[in-house]
Parts: structure tokens; sequence; C-alpha cells
């Protein structure tokens, strides 16, 4: 297998959609890459060599970790599994990290969350629906809705493997939600700065009924999206709610024990 460029990891719960992820990102692409799906749905189809499923049912943010931590590539890309891509994606991506500093620098792709959409049924359907939504995206979100002033975060965020080390990854007492915003409000915390990489489109596709959502422990932070607010707000939230540029709370890495490297 060629080595992977990028690393991309994730906590993945819905199989069904592994094929036509992989297949988009395969698709007229020419950067050598790598996908580390862990969680507790097990698919029951072979996976191509440079797609490894490691079955887990720890909490996602730990699953997180697992995923990062069986990753090869140069650069770390964090994925979900419901994520539609636009053509060339992953070439557009490395263009633009290839030209910064990007010891300093986070890149994220251009947004859109899509929802209420008919199911996917090939790629040809995928680009289709990716680019249906451009006229109506956005580039990335704020990391908090009620401080303008706060920095923004956003999709498929990548970064090379040694700033991931430095910083220590995630925080273990996340569950799911917010330990990515975490993750990156320390980031900028440290002096980094974020790029949009201005070609490549990322959409989110949310199923609308929660019932798409497969039985499993996962299942909790997609039940209850505000599981981890009050452990945010903690570690980044002053008075009058603006964000905070410095850590309130402790950073607490997770153990060695604690995500084992099962590859």
């Amino acid at each position: 297998m060629e080595t992977p460029i990028f690393g991309i990891f994730g906590a993945a719960i819905h199989p069904r959609l592994w094929m036509p992820l992989y297949k988009q990102l395969s698709l007229n692409n020419t950067t050598p890459f790598e996908i580390v799906f862990v969680g507790d749905v097990r698919p029951d189809f072979a996976l191509p060599e440079n797609f490894i499923y490691i079955y887990s049912e720890a909490k996602p943010v730990q699953c997180y970790e697992i995923a990062r931590r069986n990753t090869k590539g140069e650069y770390l890309m964090w994925f979900g599994d419901d994520i539609l891509l636009s053509l060339r994606f992953l070439d557009a991506m490395y263009v633009h990290i290839r030209k910064l500093l990007d010891h300093e620098t986070i890149v994220y792709s251009r947004m859109r969350c899509s929802l209420d959409l008919p199911p996917i049924d090939s790629v040809e359907a995928i680009e289709q629906k990716c680019y249906n939504v451009v006229a109506g995206q956005v580039p990335c979100m704020n990391a908090h809705s009620l401080d303008f002033d706060a920095p923004i975060v956003g999709l498929t965020m990548t970064v090379r493997r040694s700033v991931w080390e430095e910083l220590g990854g995630l925080d273990r007492r996340f569950t799911n939600i917010l330990s990515d915003c975490d993750f990156l409000l320390r980031f900028y915390e440290a002096g980094g700065c974020p790029f949009i990489v201005p070609n490549a489109i990322a959409t989110e596709d949310q199923p609308s009924d929660l019932k798409d959502y497969p039985v499993g422990r996962q299942r909790l932070s997609v039940m209850n999206p505000h599981v981890d607010q009050g452990l945010w707000k903690k570690c980044w939230l002053i008075k009058d709610d603006l964000l905070s540029k410095k850590r309130l709370v402790e950073f607490q890495p997770f153990t060695e024990d604690e995500i084992p490297i099962v590859r």
C-alpha cells in the first residue's frame, strides 16, 4: 500500500455510507490516503486495504483518539462518515497545505449542512447533492455563537500529526460533542491560525429522523447533543458568555491504557 499523506480518522456508526465516502475520496484524487474508523457497528462487507475498521464500545471521543493513533498519514484529517465531498477534495486540500506554514496552521474545507435530503445511492448522486447546496454554504462556524469575536471552527479539520501530539489530543472528560471545538481553541491558544481551502467543499448530510441512526453506545451523543456543554463552558466561557482566549480548566489527556493501539 502506498504511504498515505492524509490519515483520515473518526468515530463512525454508519457502515452503509462508508463505501460511497471511500469512492468520493478515491475518485479523481491523486493524493494517497487511508481511513481509520472506530465504532460499535460492524460493517458486513470487506473494506479496501487502506480502509481500517476497529471495533470499540468506548465513548465517541475515545474512539476518535483510538482512530487517530492508528493512522499513519503525515497529516491528520478529522472526518465523519456522513460527509459528502466535492470533486478532487483531497487534492484541493493538499495543494494549499503544501504552501502553508502548516505547523502553525489548521486547514478546513468550506462547509455546508444538508438536512432532509433523499438517501445517497451512488457517487454521482453524492456529487450532485454536494454541489446543489453550494449556493447556500457557509465557510465555517463560529466557535461560540454568542461571541462574534470567537475564532472559526469547521469540518474536516486537518493538521500535521506533530501538532496533534504536542497539544496532547482530546480531553478525556468530553463525550463527543465539542471535543473538537475544545481542541481547536487550544490550538488557537497556542498561537495557531486557520485557513479555509476555497475549492474544497464538505457537506454534512444529517438524517432528519434519529431512527436512521443505528442502536449503539455512540448514539448517546446524537440523542443528547448538550451532553458536553457544561464542561466546555467551564473550560472557555467567562462573564457575559464571552469566550476566553486561554483555557480556564486544566487539560486532561487520555492515558496510554485508555487508548490501546490495536492495528
